[in-house]
């Protein structure tokens, strides 16, 4: 086998994460973020830093899981790592899908000369925080006083985050919300529209991310559904213009909406509907703080299956630096890396195919190759049939790659659709 077959062993975590890895402690399917109040500012100061240990925990929809913690690792925004869990079943990160797997796809078992877990193309990440009131009046550890807010975890997070050298050549962005003007909540999505730090690559965007993180203080209410729309919005222009990665948003928040005259999770769904199922598809990951498990249903709608549930505990700011770090190469991307080829090295794109692996690595499914996007139905296609760098999946498959891995299989003769 050619060894340069095994330089993309790499595991896929995702759905926000392993579009089946769960962040939570107890999270039940109701409830809410707290109550907001509003003001004119969302402004404010704080660090930089912070450490602390553990993590374990539940899913979405409330399994718990067990295991040893994880981290992410890699080079050049390439974001990898292996999913896993630890043994409180009360607070932190757990693993659906990310089982060990015995056994090849049976249409490839007697030609593959290698079936690996397709790297993912890392997405340029724009990150839309929610600056409510009830981020700073609930601590992730109740019972502790000295914890940190919802605030302090959250941005000590993506702090985290941006400063790691794992995020090295990955692109983020920020935005806000809720925004006020004359003491008012701003309710037009074009108010949204835009960016408080532009997407731009790490590590040279890393100063103004952490100063505008630095700048904001929770002051304001929770006009979701026009503050998502309108991060979509400002996404997707980004995405037509940068098409080289795809576009994610991360839609992060301790409520329900709140404010203006569209405020239901069913107007949240169609909004990230509208966007996951669009030209250039751009996927919601849905990260929610506290007791809004009810917003799984926007994390579906927007194509990346499963939100994430942090809910208060100790271990928050572990879990949700974790979940940061691998969103950017979750598998509800759909794009997925060819191997690079040194000098003398030579890949059949003849003998190149998907397998999907729904259920914790078990029960393999081979995807098929149509000519291109124009023949999109299900299946998958090259980005560039004469000089293929990524094979991508349909839309039709994409949405349907939730709770499992995707395994690029290499010496069997590619399967396509007649």
């Amino acid at each position: 086998m050619a060894n340069h077959l095994h330089r993309f062993r790499h595991l896929l975590v995702g759905s926000g994460l392993a579009l089946a890895l769960g962040l939570a402690c107890s999270s039940p399917d109701s409830g809410d973020g707290g109550s907001d109040g509003g003001s004119d500012s969302g402004k404010g100061s704080g660090g930089r830093s912070s450490s602390g240990t553990g993590a374990a925990g539940n899913s979405d929809d409330g399994d718990s899981g067990s295991g040893s913690g994880s981290t992410g690792s890699g080079s050049g925004g390439k974001l990898s790592g292996t999913g896993g869990a630890s043994g409180d079943s009360s607070c932190g990160i757990s693993s659906e899908g990310l089982g060990g797997r015995q056994e090849i796809t049976p249409a490839f078992e007697s030609c593959a000369e290698s079936s690996n877990q397709a790297e993912v193309v890392p997405a340029d990440v724009f990150i839309l925080v929610d600056q409510s009131i009830s981020m700073e009046d609930n601590r992730v550890n109740p019972a502790d006083p000295s914890s940190p807010t919802r605030w302090e975890a959250l941005t000590t997070a993506i702090k985290a985050f941006i400063e790691s050298p794992r995020s090295e050549g990955l692109r983020v962005g920020l935005q806000y919300f809720g925004l006020t003007k004359n003491g008012a909540v701003l309710c037009d999505p074009e108010d949204y529209n835009s960016a408080d730090v532009e997407i731009g690559e790490l590590p040279g965007n890393a100063e103004a991310l952490l100063d505008s993180l630095d700048a904001h203080f929770p002051s304001s209410s929770t006009p979701s559904v026009p503050a998502l729309e309108g991060a979509l919005r400002h996404a997707k222009a980004w995405a037509l213009e940068h098409p080289d990665r795809p576009v994610v948003v991360v839609f992060a928040t301790d409520g329900y909406p709140t404010e203006c005259e569209r405020n239901s999770i069913p107007e949240l769904q169609a909004v990230a509907a509208e966007y996951a199922q669009g030209t250039p598809r751009i996927p919601t990951f849905v990260v929610g703080i506290g007791q809004v498990s009810n917003l799984k249903l926007v994390a579906q709608a927007g194509g990346t299956q499963k939100a994430f549930f942090v809910a208060d505990c100790p271990t928050a700011v572990e879990d949700l630096t974790v979940m940061l770090e691998r969103i950017a190469s979750s598998p509800a991307i759909c794009e997925y890396q060819l191997p690079e080829l040194q000098e003398g090295e030579f890949l059949d794109k003849s003998k190149i195919n998907l397998a999907y692996y729904p259920d914790k690595g078990v029960g393999g499914e081979a995807l098929r190759q149509v000519s291109g996007e124009a023949a999109c139905g299900d299946g998958w296609y090259f980005d560039d049939n004469a000089r293929p760098t990524k094979v991508i999946a349909c839309p039709e498959t994409c949405r349907r790659l939730g709770g499992g891995t995707v395994d690029l299989v290499v010496g069997c003769e590619t399967l396509t659709l007649k």
